[in-house]
């Protein structure tokens, strides 16, 4: 499993879990690039928005079951990229 390291100025900003898979895109369409980690120890993901200037803010996203791998791509052809979260198995 890779090692990520963020470094942020509190622990508000920080991930939960154990991220195991880290993208970086433009979630919120501003020209900054974010950060989205999953997390498979909490099982949710955290998107950290880039607000510019240094400022940093987390949303955390519950998953149900615990997501490993991340992938981006405009998927419906909407000029949207679309976040793909692949997850361990379920029963």
């Amino acid at each position: 499993m890779p090692v990520v390291y963020l470094i942020v100025s509190d622990s508000a900003s920080r991930p939960a879990g154990e991220p195991g898979s880290l993208l970086a895109l433009d979630i919120d369409g501003d020209g900054d690039h974010d950060l989205v980690t999953a997390n498979a120890a909490s099982r949710d993901l955290s998107v950290i928005y880039n607000a510019g200037g240094m400022r940093f803010s987390l949303t955390n996203f519950g998953m149900g079951d615990a997501p490993t791998s991340l992938a981006a791509g405009d998927l419906d052809h909407d000029a949207d990229l679309d976040l793909i979260v692949s997850k361990a198995s379920s029963k």
